[in-house]
């Protein structure tokens, strides 16, 4: 199984063509329908630091 993860990850780790659209496109995509209206887009966050946050 080990040798199966490398290898997945080296292909795409290769690959050079960006994906054709984001994240949160992908994720609207898929979940069209199901509870996002027609129209309503999830919007992509790009640059944003993620923080840990303080209980």
């Amino acid at each position: 199984m080990e040798a199966e993860v490398r290898e997945i990850i080296i292909n795409a780790a290769l690959q050079k063509e960006a994906p054709e659209v984001g994240f949160g496109t992908q994720m609207a995509n898929l979940f069209r329908g199901v509870g996002l209206k027609e129209g309503e887009e999830i919007k992509e966050i790009r640059g944003m630091r993620l923080q840990v946050p303080k209980f």
